[in-house]
């Protein structure tokens, strides 16, 4: 799969996740997992017995899991959750520790990818402390991780769905990659009051070189601001990032077409025709256009807009 469809394989598997409840997820979940780890082994309930409150475990290593998909975790309550993993880790300890040693237990709870009850950490460091063996949550999120390392074949065997070729509806595609990251940057922390770092000194030469105005260098040095906790972000979600390095450059490339000629504002031009192309709203508003000014200004560094200088030209 290229980035754009396995992009939309992670949105099939969002969605998934938020759809299923109970012994759905538990399915969905050793799906995955069993997939991902051949020594993973589902556990099914038998009658009365149960499945001994072991829900998947992996007998070489030693790592146990209780799967827990309530209908509206929003709505969960804590002592539910801490009910159910203590009577789930206990359960663990007397029926299978003697067959093979609990190294490891993991309290996969699907959290819709909301949130994890500070309750629920505390019980799991609670047991961590009282039995000497690691406890922690295991969310939609670190399923996600799992998922997102599997091969084509597994993402599409685990989706119970072929992932189409998605060239044809690549704008939509890197539209809803955009607005994304758009989301993202607009819950970054910003301290206005804090005096801006100057830009590096190779930044500033690029817009020499490509002969911007001090407007829009202005832009770009305040983008410049966010660059590195969007490279954080994008050493994690490395799809978008390759979505948009395409969306931004394709741009980039259109633009030079589209505006022709030597005149001194045409690389103001370009660069207003960028923005104005990758603006997800017809209007820009005061909180998105800076997002997408850090998000130009992150693909300007990394050269996939405008043209890298020719530093003998400035050394």
């Amino acid at each position: 799969m290229n980035h754009a469809e396995r992009y939309f394989a992670q949105k099939l598997f969002r969605n998934k996740v938020l759809e299923c409840k109970g012994s759905e997820f538990q399915k969905f979940f050793a799906q995955i997992m069993g997939r991902a780890y051949p020594d993973f082994t589902s556990i099914k309930p038998q009658g009365k017995l149960g499945d001994w409150k072991n829900d998947g475990y992996d007998r070489k290593t030693g790592v146990f899991y209780q799967v827990y998909a309530p209908e509206q975790p929003e709505k969960n309550k804590p002592a539910e959750a801490i009910k159910k993993l203590t009577e789930a880790f206990e359960g663990i300890l007397e029926k299978w520790n003697a067959l093979t040693p609990v190294r490891k237990f993991y309290f996969a709870f699907n959290d819709e990818f909301r949130f994890a009850h500070p309750e629920v950490e505390a019980s799991l460091l609670n047991l961590t402390k009282k039995h000497g063996i690691p406890c922690e949550p295991f969310l939609a999120k670190d399923l996600q991780r799992v998922f997102e390392g599997l091969s084509d074949e597994d993402i599409m065997f685990c989706l119970d769905c072929h992932i189409p070729n998605v060239d044809e509806l690549y704008p939509i595609v890197s539209g809803d990659a955009l607005r994304e990251v758009v989301k993202h940057i607009l819950q970054l922390p910003f301290d206005i009051r804090k005096p801006i770092a100057s830009a590096r000194p190779g930044f500033v030469k690029k817009i020499q070189f490509n002969s911007l105005s001090s407007q829009v260098a202005d832009l770009l040095k305040m983008g410049e601001f966010q660059i590195g906790t969007l490279q954080t972000y994008f050493e994690l979600e490395s799809d978008l990032k390759s979505i948009l390095q395409e969306k931004f450059s394709g741009l980039y490339e259109q633009g030079k077409k589209e505006i022709v000629g030597d005149h001194d504002e045409r690389s103001d031009e370009i660069f207003f025709y960028i923005f104005g192309k990758s603006t997800p709203t017809e209007t820009p508003s005061h909180a998105i256009s800076p997002a997408i000014i850090a998000l130009m200004s992150y693909y300007f560094e990394s050269c996939d807009i405008f043209e890298p200088p020719k530093t003998e030209l400035f050394d």
